[in-house]
């Protein structure tokens, strides 16, 4: 168990700011799941987070994920920002098996709007979706649809040390299969700050 013989993941990330407005990232992580779970921490499809399916016995798996970040400030009250992730993993056994997937995302953020301190978002991306697949014995086929998850929140600045955010999902095509229904879902946040 531990770094050298169970499951882990190390991490990278570089920033880089060439203005006051724009912010650019890169991360870059290597994950080793002992038992082939969760390789894309379990907010994709079963696919992509399962790419060499279940097994009686664990399938080790590692993994290299990479991301690229960028957030611009065309405004003072109004911010562009968005994100991709691509993830090459391969299941480490004598049958072998690569497979890769993907997430995006691109926000809209308005921040104050209405008051100092609110802020008023609307997001559009991919959940992690399994692309493609290969290897012998693999009952895990690639995802056949694409699911889109929209989202729209406002975080209301109720004082210095709480906010209150709602918000609403859709989510159309559920786990990249356009046989599932849209789903809608309904959130509220409280945040406290002591």
């Amino acid at each position: 168990s531990g770094l050298f013989n169970g499951s882990n993941s190390i991490i990278g990330q570089l920033n880089f700011r060439p203005s006051q407005d724009l912010n650019l990232g890169v991360i870059y992580a290597r994950s080793y799941n002992s038992d082939g779970n969760n390789i894309t921490g379990g907010t994709g499809s079963s696919a992509a987070n399962r790419p060499f399916g279940s097994t009686a016995a664990p399938v080790p798996v590692s993994a290299n994920h990479y991301s690229f970040l960028a957030s611009y400030k065309l405004t003072p009250s109004f911010v562009l920002s968005g994100w991709a992730g691509f993830v090459e993993a391969n299941r480490e056994t004598t049958d072998g098996g690569r497979a890769s997937s993907s997430n995006y995302a691109v926000s809209l953020a308005f921040p104050d709007f209405g008051q100092k301190g609110n802020n008023l978002a609307f997001i559009l991306g991919i959940p992690p979706k399994l692309n493609s697949r290969s290897g012998t014995g693999l009952a895990v086929s690639p995802d056949n649809s694409t699911s889109y998850h929209l989202e729209a929140l406002y975080k209301v600045k109720l004082s210095d040390n709480l906010d209150l955010t709602p918000g609403l999902l859709l989510i159309t095509n559920p786990e990249h299969n356009s046989a599932n229904p849209t789903e809608y879902v309904g959130t509220i946040r409280t945040t406290f700050k002591f």
